[in-house]
């Protein structure tokens, strides 16, 4: 056995759960979740959860440049949830809170499912439209 050096603090002997992280307060997972409702429904999101001036903000940039509107929709999607319980003079409790949340998630899924199949559709059947675009024009001369 080797000499110990003088200078040698004693610890207490750790407990076996001692290396796992702290307990997280209820919610923390959700809150630190995405949020399907704030990407695809950005504008009712933001109404909704009482984000007004952001909203406006948000149209004015959706009018201007598309661009920068999508990236307030990604920011809203990574970090809306968190934002809008910390906004939140409307949630009575964590559990209304987290239902509205998790109809908001059904229904931003839903609606970025039917949003891909048009985007799929309109690009599958691009000549097809612009051929019947090009009968509509050339009926009303």
């Amino acid at each position: 056995m080797e000499p110990r050096p003088e200078d040698a603090t004693e610890y207490p002997p750790m407990s076996p759960d001692a290396a796992s992280p702290p307990p997280q307060e209820p919610g923390q997972a959700m809150l630190d979740g995405l949020n399907w409702g704030a990407l695809a429904l950005t504008s009712f999101w933001l109404i909704r959860n009482g984000f007004l001036l952001t909203f406006l903000i948000y149209l004015g940039l959706l009018v201007m440049t598309g661009p920068f509107a999508l990236v307030i929709s990604l920011l809203f999607f990574v970090r809306g949830t968190k934002w809008s319980w910390g906004n939140g003079q409307r949630w009575q409790s964590f559990d209304q809170f987290a239902d509205s949340q998790y109809i908001w998630g059904y229904i931003g899924k839903v609606s970025l499912l039917l949003q891909l199949a048009a985007i799929v559709w309109v690009i599958s059947y691009y000549e097809t439209i612009q051929a019947l675009l090009a009968l509509l024009r050339d009926s009303n001369r």
